[in-house]
């Protein structure tokens, strides 16, 4: 191995694991990010000889069983043919549709679970909460930010769907959260 010193540090000549061309490639690189290929492209043609199944659609699995793949997908249609069409229909549809159809899951789900449901949670219940919020997002205390409904407890967690459990929060909040019990936003 060759190496020579630059203003960036220390470089050493590599052998491409892929096509064997040499290159130079700084040493912190090498130790950082296991540095083995001379390009992306080259890296991405090494990694998918060298690990076959860790995509499954690229395995020799499913290329040999794709049709067996797409018979299964056709009889779940089949089968659920309302669902799918709500599914189509939620995808295709314009922002306030897909809201309220998140409002229709939330509610569904806690009956599901036993949670307990409120009818105030409706357009007119989330406004005077956004109200009570001075249209700020509950967590970051962003102005106006693209709002999502969050449960303070989750439904998954026991919370009931109700107007006192729900706070209204920006969506890097919101995933942020996810489904924990004790969460505070980090400043």
């Amino acid at each position: 191995m060759v190496m020579k010193i630059s203003r960036k540090g220390i470089v050493r000549k590599l052998n491409c694991k892929n096509c064997g061309r040499f290159f130079w490639c700084l040493e912190s690189q090498i130790r950082l990010r296991n540095r083995k290929n001379c390009s992306k492209k080259c890296q991405g043609k090494w990694h998918s000889k060298t690990h076959p199944n860790k995509d499954p659609h690229r395995t020799l699995y499913y290329r040999l069983h794709k049709e067996e793949y797409k018979m299964r997908n056709k009889k779940w249609i089949e089968k659920n043919k309302e669902r799918y069409r709500e599914w189509l229909h939620i995808k295709s549809t314009s922002p306030e549709e897909r809201i309220a159809h998140a409002f229709r899951e939330s509610k569904r789900r806690a009956r599901l679970l036993g949670n307990g449901v409120d009818d105030t949670v409706d357009d007119d219940g989330l406004y005077d909460l956004l109200i009570k919020q001075n249209f700020v997002c509950n967590g970051c205390k962003r102005e106006r930010p693209k709002y999502q409904m969050d449960h303070i407890i989750p439904i998954a967690r026991g919370g009931k769907h109700t107007i006192t459990n729900i706070q209204l929060l920006c969506k890097s909040c919101n995933c942020s959260k996810n489904d924990s019990l004790n969460w505070k936003y980090a400043e």
